[in-house]
């Protein structure tokens, strides 16, 4: 493959997760939740060991508490029931909103996409792309922890001091201390057609 063509793949996967996040952005939190749930399993798929705790070495371990533990958790929390044995250990489940925002984001940190082996089928990989993209440019954890613990000012917690810091950077005085669709937005519902016809929703 030329650059010229990388280059192009690689743009338009970006123009995809964009789209995506905004969308799930505008989703009830039933639906962000089953959508989470939906991309954490994916990601999970691009290993044979499936990320399994025990199995993944060093350098993935804060990876596999993404797609186990934090994104399984964070849609339970939203209300998804669709909770599968081997997900969520008992002491995450015991966090406060407040400390699930603050290990989100240091497995956040701490996970890069250079540690995830490439797979084939660029679905699964695009799951991973999804639940690492900038929190300061969407991120549909974070997305998911606004609601259930939304700082109340941009010094509040870490993730917000990193998107008020990377919008004054980009020029805006807004000090953000969540993320939103050009800046604003508001929640909406769609109806059972709409669902069904969008990538990760419940069928």
């Amino acid at each position: 493959m030329s650059n010229d063509l990388e280059d192009r793949t690689l743009e338009r996967r970006d123009e995809w997760v964009a789209e995506e996040v905004e969308r799930l952005f505008y989703l009830s939190d039933r639906f962000l939740g089953r959508a989470i749930i939906g991309a954490a399993r994916a990601a999970r798929s691009i290993r044979g060991d499936g990320f399994a705790h025990h199995r993944v070495p060093r350098e993935l371990r804060h990876a596999a508490a993404l797609v186990w533990d934090i994104g399984p958790e964070i849609a339970r929390r939203l209300g998804e029931t669709d909770i599968r044995p081997a997900e969520i250990r008992p002491q995450v489940r015991a966090v406060s909103d407040a400390n699930l925002r603050f290990w989100t984001w240091r497995c956040f940190q701490k996970t890069t996409i250079a540690f995830l082996e490439p797979a084939a089928d660029t679905g699964r990989h695009s799951a991973w792309k999804l639940l690492l993209n900038d929190p300061s440019d969407g991120n549909p954890l974070f997305v998911a922890l606004d609601r259930l613990a939304p700082p109340q000012n941009a010094q509040d917690d870490i993730c917000a001091r990193y998107i008020a810091a990377r919008d004054r950077i980009r020029g805006s005085g807004d000090g953000r201390a969540m993320w939103s669709p050009g800046g604003q937005g508001e929640r909406i519902r769609l109806s059972s057609a709409q669902m069904t016809s969008v990538p990760l929703a419940p069928r």
